[in-house]
């Protein structure tokens, strides 16, 4: 998680190779806390805060936390939150989630979440989601899915229209 960083561009003509710069890190461990926030990577260990947020990666093993959000890649392992957000990928291991928002793809093993929307693709190893929105979501041995992308679209669809028309009803 902390490897180097180094500039997306080749150096120009003449100039030197740009420096590896290794990313500063944040730890947290052992405690509870209201809000965990930093600009660096974040390694948090059988913690657990209502708010955890990181600028970079963050990783998250055996604890959980209200709200994760991650500006880049997040690791869940023996954890879990209410709600997760990531820019980045995403891989969660015997946890789970009422509700992940992924900017990148999602990797699930033995965990699970009520509803899944990766801005990738979805892989669910032994685990369960109730509802996805994926480009591709990939069920191994062991792993149930409730609605995918098509009958969600349509649930929420003949929800709306039935809301719509209770609403015209009481107005009547």
């Amino acid at each position: 998680m902390d490897e180097p960083i180094t500039s997306p561009l080749p150096p120009l003509e003449g100039e030197p190779a740009p420096e590896q710069v290794k990313p500063p890190s944040s730890q947290f461990v052992s405690g509870f806390a209201l809000s965990v926030e930093t600009q660096e990577n974040l390694s948090m260990s059988k913690a657990g805060a209502f708010l955890v947020r990181a600028e970079n990666d963050l990783e998250l093993t055996n604890g959980g936390a209200g709200a994760i959000v991650s500006g880049k890649d997040l690791k869940v392992r023996n954890g879990g939150a209410v709600t997760i957000v990531s820019g980045g990928n995403f891989e969660l291991e015997n946890g789970g989630a009422q509700m992940m928002v992924i900017g990148g793809n999602m990797n699930i093993t033995n965990g699970g979440a009520t509803i899944a929307i990766p801005g990738g693709d979805l892989t669910v190893n032994k685990g369960f989601v109730g509802v996805v929105l994926a480009k591709e979501a990939h069920l191994n041995e062991g792993s149930q899915l409730l609605l995918d992308t098509p009958r969600a679209l349509a649930f929420g669809a003949a929800f709306g229209a039935v809301f719509a028309l209770v609403r015209w009803l009481l107005k009547r």
